[in-house]
């Protein structure tokens, strides 16, 4: 037995005088390693094509060219 002035730190360490049983067992268990996951692809952007339309030459006195001049339709019954 010890005096009160020692102190026993194998005791105190272990922790079998203040901690019940269920809680010994998990400080002491053996800890299990997470399994790493897979990186993830990361996802290519390709190239999207945009569809351009050649405008053709502009007409008499630099005026736009004929496909954005008004279209004139005439309706007939």
């Amino acid at each position: 037995e010890k005096e009160r002035s020692e102190f026993d730190y194998k005791a105190f360490l272990t922790g079998k005088k203040y901690l019940t049983k269920p809680y010994l067992m998990a400080a002491f268990a053996g800890k299990k390693k997470k399994k790493k996951k897979p990186k993830r692809a990361k996802k290519q952007k390709g190239a999207l094509p945009i569809g351009i339309q050649d405008e053709g030459p502009r007409t008499a006195n630099g005026n736009p060219p004929t496909i954005y001049a008004p279209q004139h339709i005439h309706h007939t019954d």
